[in-house]
C-alpha cells in the first residue's frame, strides 16, 4: 500500500535549506524517481515516469481557540452582593463572535439569563447569556436565585480565526439591603 511520504527539514542538512523568518508560510520540495519503464502516460503517450506534485494543501489558520474556553473570577476577586443592578463589557473588548455568561452564588451552581427567567447552566457557552441580556435581567438574579458571593463565568467564543478578547466586565449593585 502507498503511503504519502514523510519528511523533515532537519534529515537534509547541508543542502541550503536555511530558511528566513517571515510572516509567510514558505515551503521547498524535493523530487526524484528512479522509475525508467515506459509506464506513464503523458498526453497520451508512454513515458517515462517522472516525480509529479498534484496539490499543496494548508489547513485553516486556527490561531484562537474554537473550544468557547471558560473563564471563571478567582476566589480572591468574587464579591459579596445582595442585589446586582448592571452588567456590562467595559474596556477595549473585542470579540467578533459574542461573548457569553454565566453568573453564581456560591462558585457551584451556574446561571444564566434564557430569556424569561434565570436557569440553571451546564456549564457550556449554548447555556450562557450575552452581557446585555444580564444587564437588562440584572435585577431579578437575586429574587431568582438569591444573595451571596458573586462569581462570574465568561466564554469567550471564536471560530479558531476570529478574536475574542474581554478586558474588563463590570457589575453594580450593592452589599446590603
Amino acid at each position: 500500500m502507498a503511503t504519502a511520504p514523510y519528511m523533515t527539514f532537519t534529515d537534509y542538512t547541508g543542502l541550503g535549506l536555511s530558511v528566513p523568518a517571515a510572516q509567510y508560510f514558505q515551503y521547498r520540495v524535493f523530487m526524484e524517481s528512479d522509475e525508467y519503464n515506459l509506464q506513464c502516460t503523458y498526453a497520451s503517450a508512454a513515458a517515462n515516469c517522472s516525480p509529479e506534485l498534484k496539490t499543496v494543501a494548508l489547513g485553516t489558520p486556527l490561531h484562537y481557540p474554537a473550544n468557547n474556553p471558560p473563564i471563571t473570577t478567582a476566589l480572591a476577586t468574587a464579591v459579596s452582593y445582595y442585589n446586582v443592578a448592571t452588567f456590562a463589557e467595559t474596556g477595549s473588548s473585542v470579540c467578533a463572535d459574542t461573548a457569553k455568561y454565566a453568573l453564581s452564588r456560591d462558585n457551584a451552581s451556574w446561571y444564566y439569563w434564557n430569556g424569561s427567567a434565570w436557569t440553571t447552566s451546564n456549564g457550556t457557552y449554548t447555556q450562557a447569556a450575552t452581557a446585555a441580556l444580564i444587564s437588562s435581567n440584572a435585577a431579578t438574579f437575586r429574587p431568582q436565585v438569591g444573595s451571596g458571593t458573586l462569581y462570574v463565568r465568561t466564554f469567550l467564543h471564536s471560530n479558531g480565526v476570529n478574536n475574542c478578547t474581554i478586558d474588563d466586565v463590570t457589575v453594580t449593585g450593592n452589599q446590603g439591603p
